[in-house]
């Protein structure tokens, strides 16, 4: 089983209101049942914050774990990640993070973390078919 580490801020939370973006109650449930699902958040805002936002969006259910970068660092950055997927079990050839930030996502695959990217708002409606390829092989990360 594969671990996802979905960047929550902006990919399925807007950045300002904290409510989930269109789609992602759907992306979530597709993918559900496959993965292991960890949300994580900039140390900006608690654990309990941002959990609680999620249950509000009745998202919260999807996550295995909900987490910040809080305790490793100010935000989500390749160490934060590795030290996560550790945490959980996983080593880092076993994770794939989603993002919506193209900064980080491209420290994240300099640091050989295979990553999905979305830079629009119907980012998140395509991320099963995004795992689908990166699993099966068709697509490399």
């Amino acid at each position: 089983m594969r671990l996802i580490i979905i960047d929550l801020v902006p990919a399925l939370l807007s950045l300002d209101s904290l409510t989930a973006v269109d789609g992602a109650d759907e992306a979530l449930a597709a993918i559900f049942s496959r993965f292991h699902i960890v949300a994580i958040s900039d140390g900006d805002r608690s654990g309990s914050t941002v959990r609680r936002a999620l249950e509000d969006c009745d998202l919260g259910s999807y996550f295995d774990t909900v987490s910040t970068s809080a305790g490793l660092g100010p935000t989500v950055s390749p160490r934060v990640i590795r030290r996560m997927a550790a945490a959980a079990g996983f080593g880092i050839e076993q994770i794939i993070v989603v993002t919506a930030r193209p900064k980080l996502a491209e420290l994240l695959r300099r640091s050989r973390i295979t990553t999905v990217l979305f830079t629009d708002a119907d980012g998140i409606n395509a991320l099963p078919e995004a795992l689908d390829e990166i699993t099966s092989g068709r697509l490399s990360p």
